[in-house]
């Protein structure tokens, strides 16, 4: 027997189970919020290069790209992941891209062990803005062996990789974030 009592309660959790619905989907994250927000710590694609001047020192240039180390170590981290350095590059005096990389170089005396925490560590972080990956990134060559993730919007691209040279060689951990356009 359903009393009247029971009836409004019930009413009252289906309102809020549809309430809560209406929030997830309004809040939900997709790689369209990649579109409208390419930006890693504040720097964002697209941006004069001479807007963040300040916080770069030149490396190099090739084949019409520039590259910058960022100076500041606040930047060094992705998710609270340590990298090694963060570099951007710059295309038409605009941000194109920003790597951060990490590298482990394995000695004899201590191998590296293959290990992918780390990249699950970005994955999640990426995943919690962007939504689940648009595709897998899997590479095996002669030199390494490459797997990751990739957001792919309409315009921009964020993805997140480990290259495995070997027990007896090293990783690469690399994040990356730039402009996107298909070559046909």
């Amino acid at each position: 027997i359903i009393t009247k009592t029971t009836k409004i309660m019930l009413k009252k959790f289906f309102i809020l189970l549809l309430l809560q619905v209406g929030i997830y989907n309004m809040y939900a994250q997709s790689v369209q919020r990649l579109e409208a927000n390419p930006s890693f710590k504040g720097i964002s694609i697209g941006i004069p290069i001479n807007s963040i001047a300040d916080k770069l020192v030149y490396e190099r240039s090739i084949n019409g790209f520039t590259l910058y180390k960022i100076t500041s170590a606040n930047y060094c981290s992705v998710f609270n992941v340590r990298m090694d350095f963060v570099r951007v590059v710059a295309k038409d005096g605009k941000v194109h891209a920003i790597d951060a990389v990490r590298i482990v170089k394995a000695t004899e005396s201590s191998p590296t062990v293959f290990n992918a925490d780390d990249l699950d560590v970005i994955k999640a972080g990426l995943i919690s803005q962007y939504g689940e990956p648009t595709h897998g990134l899997r590479e095996d060559t002669n030199q390494y062996n490459r797997f990751g993730y990739q957001w792919q919007a309409q315009s921009k691209q964020v993805c997140c990789f480990m290259d495995f040279y070997g027990t007896f060689q090293g990783y690469k951990l690399q994040y990356s974030l730039s402009e996107f356009s298909l070559d046909y």
